[in-house]
């Protein structure tokens, strides 16, 4: 959950950089945009990055487009 949290406290900019896997510790994270503004996070085990154990979806505005 602290991998988690510690994603889901990140910047719009940060969250873009991140787009795709990578490995924080011993957990696969993935970042993906589904809509402008919006951002999928999900937490599983390294050993099986496509079963994750945590997700949740943040916002962050997007500059110049109509919230």
């Amino acid at each position: 959950d602290r991998v988690l949290a510690a994603s889901s406290l990140l910047t719009r900019v940060e969250l873009e950089q991140r787009i795709g896997s990578h490995q924080v510790g011993e957990f696969a994270v993935s970042v993906a945009r589904p809509e402008p503004g919006l951002y999928r996070i999900g937490i599983a085990p390294i050993a099986t990055p496509e079963v994750a154990l945590l997700v949740t979806v943040v916002h962050r505005a997007v500059p110049g487009l109509a919230q």
